[in-house]
């Protein structure tokens, strides 16, 4: 049971991974609300990512133009170290996320089957709880951000693709070679972040409806059944550990996406400070795309960490729901089950830290974007060197040849 709109939104998504050979199985839409997991893969489908993988492989190479040091890149050391870190990232974002799919293809299905199986398990106590409408506004609310994100995303995409066409010196056969290659790539990068954002959003909507319910049970008339705590107590259990699992499966293949969005950041700022310092020509179009692909890369940093600290918050809040019980009358077997689940979450909070060593919250992409800025700044300062070396040299080979 799925909102058509959450649904649809799915399905698309859906669609973007599979096209990229990213889904460790296939789905299927038999009915408009259901949705069906097949537990095996097709080896026809195997072959795909395979090839799809090579494809990218392949493409690195055409992504370096034979007169690479002779564009606009040519009077900057950091723009050409940066272009050849910025390639090296994109094989590791692509090593990394189809070893996560190939490696934990059977965990990344069992954790499909079971956020299913959990949802089927408590879906008409959560519907007698909290009622079928307030149900259906979460998974619209839902549905409307993962559409939100895609647009994001792919404004993102492409201002970044009309950007790397106007810096493109003369259009010819290798060039626009080169910009198909680079557009492959970025769409993977999208691809990759809407594989996140759906997963995220998945893990929302299970701690959400934990929410919801505790709050209708301490909003009944009756007397609450202590039969309802223990069954959302085991809902918010399951979805813990399905969120444990996630970030486990997925933490190479998103650690990869971090650092690629890292460099791509410090990437697009730099470039905007040479486009500001008439370093880089450009015409009037070119600036108002690079202003807006600035605009959309922080907005999609923001938004990615503001999901990934909703699902982390929604699970970590829960246990403060549980002060609602604490004025109502409750039987003796209620309060049994109530101290249960409170020494229960208590022991549970829900933390994301990438590779172990990042922890990712809210306060994290303010950490985020002064590090980028950190980093732009650095650039800034190596590159002010370098042209104020340039310019004593000139002027001194300049006194010489007066001299002589």
């Amino acid at each position: 049971m799925l909102h058509p709109k959450l649904q649809r939104v799915i399905r698309l998504n859906y669609y973007h991974l599979l096209s990229y050979g990213l889904m460790a199985t296939t789905l299927r839409f038999p009915r408009p609300n259901t949705i069906k997991i097949k537990r095996q893969v097709s080896h026809g489908y195997l072959l795909y990512s395979v090839v799809i993988i090579g494809i990218l492989l392949i493409e690195i190479p055409l992504m370096i133009p034979s007169n690479i040091f002779d564009g606009y890149m040519k009077s900057s050391f950091l723009l050409q170290k940066s272009f050849i870190v910025t390639l090296g990232l994109r094989v590791l974002t692509i090593l990394g996320n189809y070893f996560t799919v190939w490696r934990y293809r059977k965990d990344i299905i069992n954790f499909y089957m079971d956020f299913f199986r959990i949802w089927s398990t408590h879906r008409e106590m959560v519907i007698r709880l909290v009622g079928l409408k307030s149900v259906k506004r979460l998974q619209l609310y839902l549905g409307k951000l993962l559409w939100r994100n895609l647009c994001v995303i792919y404004g993102g995409g492409f201002c970044s693709f009309i950007v790397q066409y106007q810096l493109l010196s003369n259009v010819t056969e290798e060039s626009f070679t080169l910009l198909l290659a680079r557009f492959s790539h970025i769409i993977l990068f999208i691809v990759a972040k809407i594989g996140i954002y759906l997963t995220l959003s998945l893990l929302n909507h299970q701690f959400d409806i934990v929410q919801l319910s505790l709050k209708a049970l301490s909003k009944q008339q009756t007397i609450p059944k202590a039969k309802d705590l223990h069954n959302i107590s085991r809902m918010q259990r399951d979805s813990f550990n399905l969120a444990q699992r996630l970030f486990r499966i997925y933490d190479i293949a998103n650690a990869t996406v971090f650092l690629n969005m890292f460099a791509a950041s410090v990437n697009i700022y730099y470039h905007a400070v040479q486009f500001s310092n008439k370093s880089i020509k450009s015409t009037g179009w070119g600036l108002a795309f690079g202003n807006a692909l600035i605009i959309f890369n922080v907005w999609n940093s923001a938004i990615l960490m503001n999901m990934l600290d909703r699902v982390i918050t929604s699970c970590n809040d829960i246990g403060q729901l549980l002060r609602l019980f604490t004025e109502l009358k409750l039987t003796h077997e209620f309060k049994m089950e109530l101290e249960l689940f409170a020494n229960r979450l208590k022991c549970q909070r829900l933390v994301y830290k990438i590779c172990g060593c990042v922890k990712l919250d809210k306060s994290a992409c303010l950490s985020y974007i002064g590090s980028v800025l950190c980093y732009v700044i650095i650039m800034m300062q190596f590159d002010l060197r370098e042209k104020t070396q340039r310019i004593e040299r000139h002027n001194y080979l300049s006194h010489l040849d007066r001299r002589h």
